[in-house]
């Protein structure tokens, strides 16, 4: 090229060749950057995830109810409120025959 010939992109422009490595190598930097943080993110909610409960955790507070073997107290409850249910029932029989009587 000679002097006096202006280059083909301009005096201050750059070839578009370049200007795509200079693209890539910014994009690289950014990919570099998001898995740096990526990680430290895992890190972070590894730290702060709860532990995994063991099988005595979970039936604690069935012992704490004075339930024997976890499910008695359940068993318990369902049984009372089935008696319940069976009084009123009975409550609500006698009742109508009561009405239908008079008295």
């Amino acid at each position: 090229m000679l002097s006096n010939e202006t280059p083909k992109y301009g005096r201050w422009r750059q070839c578009p060749c370049s200007l795509a490595e200079q693209r890539l190598a910014d994009l690289k930097a950014m990919l570099n950057e998001m898995r740096t943080e990526r990680d430290a993110w895992r890190e972070q909610a590894q730290r702060l995830s709860l532990p995994k409960p063991n099988e005595q955790l979970k039936t604690a507070w069935w012992r704490s109810a004075g339930a024997v073997g976890g499910m008695t107290a359940l068993r318990r409850t369902l049984d009372y409120v089935e008696l319940l249910g069976r009084v009123v029932i009975a409550v609500a029989v006698i009742a109508v025959a009561l009405r239908l009587i008079g008295i």
